[in-house]
């Protein structure tokens, strides 16, 4: 079977070819690799196609390449062209995907395509995979009909995109997401699979070597952003007073919607 997988992926040369500093994540990319690797191990050829996404507007052209670093030697990730220029790199994108996963898919046509998430990129792709009658699986993980912080949205243009949502959510073929509110607004008839975490063998192996001697710690590690609820983990970490446990918080700064970054020592005094 081949798969494509429409994603955000960002390898190693991305960020030296590219300005990716403001959107860059790196659970994304751990993620991502594990995924691929796991049809590929059973037998399935597997293209990620990426975006690669620049974090700021500009009048410069940025080539497409193929990843010469790759996080396996039969999985090759394929950035398609940049133009950051305003009102112009969405369709610039959207575009360029649907050409390359076209081009592609006649050399050798694929038997399912993965979209992460809901953008006009992925959303023209699902209308391709549609078309050719290609089965398409949705990789939810930001909830398409709320803001961030949980809020409703509204408007004309708003409601334009929750239909290509919707027609989106009622053409899967299955769907994958962490949250079961998320697959709740998948139709009923649809294959789901609830995905809480993805865990590399080298954290596995981490905790079995060291299971005599370590400490009892719980990790958090995101972007450090108010809608990720950092500061209520705190508040609820002390609420619960674990006698023998330490809090270890990672966060990366990311602008508030409303506010300059925020220093996380400020949001977690005493737990550094």
């Amino acid at each position: 079977m081949r798969i494509a997988h429409i994603t955000s992926y960002q390898g190693p040369t991305l960020m030296k070819r590219r300005p990716i500093v403001g959107n860059r994540s790196m659970s994304n990319r751990i993620k991502i690799e594990l995924i691929a690797q796991l049809p590929h191990a059973n037998g399935h050829d597997v293209d990620v196609f990426s975006y690669g996404e620049v974090d700021n507007a500009e009048c410069r052209f940025y080539p497409a390449f193929m990843e010469p670093e790759p996080f396996h030697p039969r999985i090759l990730p394929h950035y398609i062209s940049a133009l950051p220029i305003r009102r112009v790199y969405g369709v610039w994108a959207s575009l360029r995907m649907v050409a390359l996963l076209n081009a592609r898919h006649r050399v050798a046509p694929f038997d399912v395509v993965i979209i992460f998430n809901f953008k006009p990129l992925q959303i023209a792709c699902a209308r391709y995979a549609v078309r050719r009658r290609i089965p398409l699986i949705l990789e939810y993980e930001d909830d398409a009909f709320g803001s961030v912080a949980g809020e409703s949205e509204a408007g004309l243009v708003t409601r334009y995109h929750h239909r290509a949502y919707r027609r989106v959510l009622a053409a899967v073929s299955g769907c994958i997401a962490v949250p079961p509110y998320l697959l709740s607004q998948v139709p009923s008839h649809v294959p789901t699979l609830l995905l809480r975490d993805v865990v590399g063998d080298d954290v596995l192996a981490a905790s079995k070597r060291l299971r005599a001697s370590k400490k009892d710690i719980v990790l958090f590690s995101g972007a450090h952003a108010s809608w990720n609820g950092v500061e209520e983990l705190i508040t609820a970490w002390r609420a619960m007073a674990l006698s023998g446990w330490e809090p270890h918080i990672i966060v990366t700064l990311v602008p508030q919607p409303r506010g300059p970054a925020t220093d996380a020592r400020r949001v977690a005094p005493g737990l550094q």
